[in-house]
């Protein structure tokens, strides 16, 4: 499985159609809406899976850009897209590699 990276646009943004909002839990089981982030100049939306090598191979990149942008007003948000990683799984590596983003 590879990473897919998705801009998502928000509504009032210019250059598109808004994204439909949607929540989904974090790794704390507390909601988290995309309608949250509409005061960010964008929000970028990554589907990842601890179990990918690619996932895995991106994550100091993708923490960097994270570190580099988010001052400048941008969200970075993932999403685990592979259905057999339980929530447990998924804290367990993010405590084990430091991966930050939410």
């Amino acid at each position: 499985m590879r990473a897919l990276w998705a801009a998502v646009l928000l509504a009032g943004s210019p250059g598109g159609d808004p994204a439909p909002d949607f929540t989904l839990p974090d790794l704390e089981g507390r909601p988290v809406e995309l309608r949250s982030f509409r005061d960010r100049k964008a929000v970028v939306l990554l589907f990842l899976g601890i179990e990918c090598p690619r996932s895995r191979a991106a994550e100091p990149r993708l923490g960097d850009l994270a570190a580099a942008y988010g001052p400048r007003g941008v969200a970075f948000l993932t999403i685990n897209s592979n259905w057999n990683e339980s929530t447990r799984e998924i804290a367990e590596h993010v405590a084990r590699t430091g991966f930050s983003l939410p």
